[in-house]
């Protein structure tokens, strides 16, 4: 059901040991929108490596918590986040799957960026985040969209190893709403967001006939994203991120 491993998310972060706050990214600027108050309250990101928005969630006023496999996690992460005087937890390096079977804390906050869309089985992952809200606690959410075909084009001509990588019917917000409403939450915003933008995984080697091709379909999607800034308005056919935010009942 996985569509990637351990060591290919090790590989990806092999050498990079630089950390960063991620603040002026569409995906802090989304959690600065809808993130409750978190003062006196605890969040837990699902694949929290590297953990560029954990910065975000901090000044927005929670205790963070994290888990993922990389061994950075549970020390190097905590570390750099602690020389930011950021108020943490708990950092577990542990796979989800196996961790989540004997663990009973339940938190105010539990997200994740660019996890669930790894999964075949990507309803199950969706229920298992679900499974760690407290009452009354949200669900953020989000992956890349590239199941719009503005999206799914470009990455498919210039980027095919890292779509590969992702199921494509997991980036559907519509789909999340339905799942969490029939699990106990009430959705506050589905959709999308981010405008049109567009990334290469891994770029080709200079000289070569993919490397001008992919530098040719960057310097188009460059102008295309001019013309979008200016219409400003979001779309499931070209913004480049999907994102919920949901809040568990109280009954």
């Amino acid at each position: 059901m996985r569509l990637t491993n351990k060591d290919y998310w090790d590989s990806m972060y092999s050498g990079k040991t630089a950390f960063f706050d991620n603040k002026d990214h569409s995906i802090s600027y989304f959690l600065n929108q809808y993130l409750k108050n978190g003062d006196s309250k605890e969040s837990l990101e699902i694949g929290s490596f590297p953990g560029a928005f954990q910065p975000t969630i901090a000044r927005n006023g929670y205790k963070l918590n994290g888990i993922d496999f990389n061994e950075g996690n549970s020390k190097e992460l905590p570390n750099w986040l602690k020389s930011l005087n950021i108020d943490i937890g708990k950092f577990h390096t542990y796979d989800f799957f196996l961790f989540i079977k004997d663990f009973e804390t339940k938190y105010d906050l539990v997200c994740s960026f660019g996890f669930i869309e790894h999964f075949k089985n990507y309803e199950e992952v969706l229920k298992l985040h679900c499974n760690l809200v407290k009452p009354g606690g949200q669900l953020v959410l989000t992956t890349p969209n590239f199941r719009g075909w503005m999206q799914f084009i470009p990455h498919f001509l210039v980027d095919r190893q890292n779509l590969s990588k992702h199921y494509l019917p997991s980036m559907n917000p519509d789909k999340w709403r339905h799942i969490l409403e029939t699990n106990g939450f009430d959705v506050e915003y589905s959709g999308y967001f981010g405008g049109y933008s567009f990334w290469i995984d891994k770029r080709a080697d200079k000289g070569t006939f993919m490397y001008v091709f992919q530098r040719f379909v960057e310097r188009a999607i460059s102008q295309l994203k001019k013309i979008f800034s200016i219409l400003n308005f979001e779309s499931s056919s070209f913004s480049c991120f999907c994102g919920v935010v949901a809040t568990k009942r109280i009954y």
